[in-house]
């Protein structure tokens, strides 16, 4: 998607308060190694398979803020 895409979007769906964002950009490929969807699944690090069951994400995170967490869950799911 375009950046300029981007924020029309935003502004388009009233999330008019976009000063705080400063640049949009592509993750770079080469920095990650890239987890397929099944990669995912089977190693639990998300979702569990099993009813009851609790994924690795969930025994991990300790963090304090919504962004936090956010920000352990793409280190998991995209590891340097």
């Amino acid at each position: 998607m375009l950046p300029g895409l981007s924020f029309y979007y935003l502004e388009a769906t009233e999330h008019k308060d976009t000063q705080h964002i400063s640049g949009i950009a592509r993750i770079d490929e080469d920095k990650y190694v890239w987890l397929d969807k099944f990669t995912v699944r089977n190693l639990e690090i998300v979702r569990s398979q099993n009813e009851g069951g609790v994924p690795l994400l969930q025994v991990l995170d300790q963090t304090v803020t919504a962004m936090g967490s956010r920000n352990l869950r793409k280190w998991m799911i995209l590891p340097l």
